[in-house]
């Protein structure tokens, strides 16, 4: 159970670094929530880097720049602010991704808008289970002020996350995982120090 607390705060740590810009953005990605947009992206790069059309070659310099985005994401906390960056750029790039696109002749077949969704579904996911942990590790501790202030944080970091996806923009929606991300880091170091005591 500690190793797993370790893990957990470990995790949460590079996490916060990452979120706060202080790991160099050099490094390849360890984890990403946007493969399979990154593969799409990459797959239409491919078709569209050889047009000598200008609307084609503008699309496959926005495609470049998606893939470098997702690449510098080290972490979880890096795939949440690359969240808000990507689904700025793509709906400005491809903005009748509700269906499948046209461009220049050329029919994509997948939809961006969905696989953006799925990433944000999979930064969630990760989020609930680190949410369910820190939970278990709450409910061991013994009552305490310190434990009532890391599951205040706890229920601050669930909520953010419920929050998320309700009606929300894509910004506010990558805002309010941070911000999730942020009070479950709080409620592992209260944790922690009730732990050490």
């Amino acid at each position: 159970m500690k190793s797993q607390r370790i893990r957990i705060l470990s995790f949460l740590t590079g996490a916060m670094i990452t979120l706060l810009g202080t790991v160099p953005a050099s490094h390849a990605a360890l984890i990403s929530n946007f493969t399979d947009l990154r593969t799409e992206l990459s797959d239409r790069l491919g078709v569209l880097s050889n047009s000598v059309d200008k609307t084609e070659q503008k699309l496959a310099k926005a495609c470049t720049k998606g893939i470098v985005i997702i690449d510098k994401s080290l972490t979880l906390a890096g795939d949440i602010k690359a969240s808000a960056k990507l689904a700025k750029l793509l709906q400005k790039t491809f903005p009748d991704e509700f269906a499948p696109t046209i461009v220049g002749g050329l029919v994509f077949s997948n939809n961006v808008r969905t696989l953006l969704v799925n990433g944000y579904f999979s930064i969630a996911d990760q989020l609930d289970i680190i949410l369910q942990d820190l939970q278990l590790s709450i409910d061991s501790l013994p009552e305490s002020k310190d434990r009532d202030q890391a599951q205040a944080a706890l229920n601050d970091a669930a909520n953010a996350l419920e929050a998320a996806f309700g009606d929300t923009t894509w910004s506010e929606a990558s805002k309010l995982l941070g911000a999730c991300l942020k009070s479950a880091a709080k409620a592992q170091k209260i944790i922690d120090k009730i732990e050490l005591n």
